[in-house]
């Protein structure tokens, strides 16, 4: 198990992890070509310049993300910093802001590392970093109708919510993945084993799990989970196992969908149209680790037990993108391994109990221990 005080006030895990861009759950950004990722912006602007809304203003910046587990959220909430990966002072300033006592001495740390105008989104604002006392998840995980009033009041504010719609085939591997990697983010400190500790669910580290884990099953990974999620223990694995179609019921702000589909173009395009002109994301994202599944490796029964949790998913996916055939299975092609099993594709498989993973490369002693460890 992790201690968190053990890794306080140290550079230890910060530096690796900058020097990989490992911060994200369930698919991280690895180092990109900025050139290329500006010339983009430039070719988003020009696009959008001909079709901006009658309201439309280059200040309005007035989005706040809500962050459905699994849908690239890690990924914004850093790129929304716009921090450069280099300026290791302002990211430890971030790093020790989960660290403080009171949200307001977080907000003065993050505030001394960013821009004034530099949106805080998800778990970068300090009001989200507490549990819910409703669903016992993380407040940044938990759905705006389930956050107490003053905390959805102040945290969306006058603002419009933001937040992906990712094909739930494809949603329900890549956080089996996330899984198995283990780390949720290098900010708390959150491993799953504390996670399956601090909700009681510790058959989630037993070794028929664990032998899980270690051989990328995904499908014997779901059929153990989502009958569970099926009789009413919804808030299991910190809310990871939520419909998304719940995260879009907010009684604070009004949503935007995200086609996680065709993100980064689509996430990009958004940023651009509010005003966001220096905030992109890269397309070389990816999990390391069982780089071999995907959709495409779900058994039958496994994808009809998804159609039955996740029912209002595919309802919104089909009304607000027009993708209606529930039993279409996609995976993320844009994006290196994220395919892993589609027909035709070759994926190199990071094996979950491989001697040399990426994460014995760059972290000597990794928090989480090895995959499939408790």
């Amino acid at each position: 198990m992790l201690s968190k005080q053990a890794f306080r006030g140290s550079l230890f895990w910060l530096i690796p992890v900058l020097a990989m861009d490992q911060m994200g759950h369930c698919s991280d950004e690895e180092a990109f070509d900025e050139e290329a990722a500006a010339q983009e912006v430039q070719l988003l602007q020009r696009y959008h310049h001909l079709q901006r809304p009658s309201q439309w203003s280059p200040f309005q910046k007035d989005l706040a993300l809500t962050h459905v587990p699994c849908t690239f959220g890690h990924s914004v909430e850093m790129a929304g910093l716009q921090l450069p990966r280099s300026d290791l002072s302002d990211w430890l300033k971030v790093w020790q802001s989960f660290n403080t006592t009171t949200p307001e001495e977080g907000l003065e740390l993050m505030r001394s590392a960013t821009a004034p105008d530099v949106p805080l989104w998800g778990m970068m604002d300090p009001v989200l970093r507490g549990f819910s006392k409703l669903t016992g998840c993380h407040l940044y995980y938990t759905p705006p109708k389930y956050l107490p009033k003053d905390v959805g009041q102040q945290y969306y504010g006058n603002k419009s919510a933001f937040t992906f719609l990712r094909d739930p085939y494809d949603r329900a591997v890549n956080d089996f993945r996330a899984q198995v990697f283990g780390l949720d983010s290098i900010f708390t400190m959150s491993c799953r084993q504390n996670t399956s500790l601090r909700e009681g669910h510790l058959e989630r580290e037993s070794e028929k799990y664990r032998n899980w884990y270690r051989t990328c099953d995904v499908n014997s990974y779901l059929r153990a989970e989502l009958p569970k999620v099926l009789e009413g223990d919804i808030y299991r694995a910190d809310c990871h196992f939520l419909p998304q179609a719940d995260y879009f019921e907010n009684p604070f702000a009004n949503t935007t969908a995200i086609d996680n589909r065709k993100i980064p173009e689509s996430f990009n395009a958004l940023m651009v149209e509010r005003g966001y002109f220096n905030i992109t994301m890269p397309r070389t994202l990816h999990n390391y680790v069982c780089n071999n599944i995907s959709a495409y490796t779900l058994a039958e029964d496994v994808k009809m037990l998804i159609r039955k949790v996740y029912a209002r998913d595919f309802d919104l996916i089909c009304s607000l993108f027009g993708y209606c055939d529930r039993e279409e299975v996609t995976c993320l092609g844009q994006i290196p391994n994220m395919c892993g099993g589609k027909p035709g594709v070759n994926s190199t498989a990071f094996s979950a109990n491989a001697d040399k993973d990426v994460r014995s490369k760059y972290f000597p002693e990794w928090p989480c221990g090895k995959p499939g460890e408790a």
